[in-house]
């Protein structure tokens, strides 16, 4: 069948169903013979239009080209009324063309039915597909992301709370005075000052003195006696005396110190305070050349320069640099007329202080603490009426300082054969810091001393035995029985 043909048969088939009568009787026809079975080869059929029968007459329906077939005249409701199914459409003449009846190759094959509005109806995608239950508030309802699906609960203060980031973890502990707090921000490394050491001399020293009674005569009269009174330090000196009642009931004249003295000047020169001691038998200071290994000086005893006696020293000395001295002066005080009147023993530390800054720098490093060691001196046999060695004999020592703590804490250690020296030949040394200078008392030994040069690179001091109160006795081995020097380097 050529196209041609089938044009004319949709004309022809157009032209019979111009009535609206027939047009539903055809219609209804369609529906039957599709609830027949015919469905899949219906659609074959109309799908190979070669194969329909040649009867061009009833071939040309509006199988074709039906506007009817997919109009909406088909599917409206004013085409399936109930003026559809009058059987008086069906006794017409038309119907017994059932050679090939409109309703072999009827809008069966692709009716309404076919793809009618069931096909697409509303129901195949109607609000049910996706209808509000679909995607109701129920679906994403506020139970769906409701606080209690990110509530406080999720997130809340407990996952990140201030205990989270509390001040614990970054808080003024970390940056604070514990980060950066006096803990975190390290303290600033201690700086040491440039600083001179004290320009101006100074010192302490002690001296005993010591007479017999045998050594008396008619032009004078001594008593057995010895004693120290005090270790007196640069400023120590008097010009008023007070007279001290002893613990065994003993008087005797005390100078009361002025704090107006100079007595360190020099390492090549020195006073000896025997005034200080016996204000009442040595009128002035004495004075010594340090540099010599021995000389001679009048000591102004108030009898003239015809009588006054003779003081015949000795001088031992160790200098630090040029920072420190320690030294012995000793000797016998002696009158061509009477003879020997006393026996001198002198002890003595001198020199350039360190700067207070120094100090106070020391205190901050190494928690304040230090160690000196060095050398001593001992001498013994310092009463007039002893026997035996009166000379200093050489040791060592060393120290512990706290600076932070203002404590001195030493041993002094000897070898040989001594009259009094302590147990084990070693002498305990215990004092208390003050500024850049200590002293102090401990088993039965009075010391003083300081630090000497730049960073106290130097101590050194002096100590006097002394059993009761300014080593004041009377026959040998009573008030003092020995003295001595120490002086050390920081280590």
């Amino acid at each position: 069948m050529s196209p041609m043909n089938y044009s004319v048969l949709n004309s022809t088939t157009a032209k019979k169903l111009q009535t609206p009568l027939k047009a539903s009787v055809f219609l209804l026809t369609t529906v039957i013979l599709a609830s027949c079975g015919l469905d899949s080869s219906s659609t074959s059929y109309y799908t190979s239009p070669s194969e329909v029968p040649s009867s061009p007459g009833t071939e040309n329906p509006g199988t074709e080209n039906p506007g009817t077939e997919t109009p909406d005249t088909e599917t409206p409701d004013t085409e399936t009324p109930d003026t559809e199914t009058p059987d008086t459409e069906t006794p017409d003449t038309e119907t017994p063309d059932t050679e090939t009846p409109d309703t072999e190759t009827p809008d069966t094959e692709t009716p309404d039915t076919e793809t009618p509005d069931t096909e697409t109806p509303d129901t195949e995608t109607p609000d049910t597909e996706t209808p509000d239950t679909e995607t109701p508030d129920t679906e994403t309802p506020d139970t769906e992301t409701p606080d209690t699906e990110t509530p406080d609960t999720e997130t809340p203060d407990t996952e990140t709370p201030d205990t989270e980031t509390p001040d614990t973890e970054n808080p003024d502990t970390e940056n604070p005075d514990t980060e950066n707090p006096d803990t975190e921000t390290p303290e600033p490394v201690p700086r040491n000052p440039d600083v001179a050491v004290d320009s101006e001399m100074t010192g302490f020293q002690s001296s005993a003195f010591s007479s017999l009674k045998a050594n008396s005569s008619t032009f004078k009269k001594f008593e057995d006696a010895i004693g120290y009174v005090a270790i007196r330090d640069d400023a120590s000196s008097f010009t008023e005396t007070e007279v001290v009642t002893s613990a065994d009931g003993v008087e005797s004249e005390v100078p009361v110190d002025n704090r107006e003295g100079d007595n360190f000047t020099a390492f090549d020169k020195g006073v000896v305070r025997g005034d200080m001691v016996q204000p009442a038998s040595v009128k002035a200071p004495i004075a010594v050349n340090l540099q010599a290994d021995s000389g001679t000086v009048k000591v102004d005893a108030g009898l003239g320069s015809f009588l006054n006696p003779d003081f015949n020293y000795k001088a031992v000395y160790q200098n630090f640099d040029s920072q420190m001295q320690v030294g012995h002066v000793y000797g016998i005080i002696n009158s061509s007329v009477v003879g020997d009147v006393s026996r001198v023993a002198n002890v003595y530390v001198q020199g350039h202080l360190t700067n207070q800054a120094d100090i106070d720098y020391l205190k901050q490093v190494n928690d304040g603490k230090a160690s000196y060691t060095g050398n001593a001196t001992y001498i013994e046999n310092i009463h007039l009426g002893d026997t035996g060695a009166f000379e200093p004999v050489n040791g060592s020592s060393s120290f512990n300082v706290d600076f932070v703590n203002n404590s001195v804490k030493g041993e002094l250690t000897f070898n040989g054969d001594f009259k009094y020296m302590p147990a084990g030949n070693k002498i305990g040394i215990k004092a208390t810091i003050d500024g850049n200078t200590f002293a102090g008392k401990a088993n039965d030994i009075d010391t003083a001393g300081g630090f000497y040069g730049e960073d106290a690179q130097f101590l050194g001091g002096i100590y006097q035995h002394a059993s009761v109160e300014g080593g004041k006795g009377t026959t040998p081995g009573t008030g003092t029985k020995f003295q001595g020097t120490f002086g050390a380097t920081k280590q």
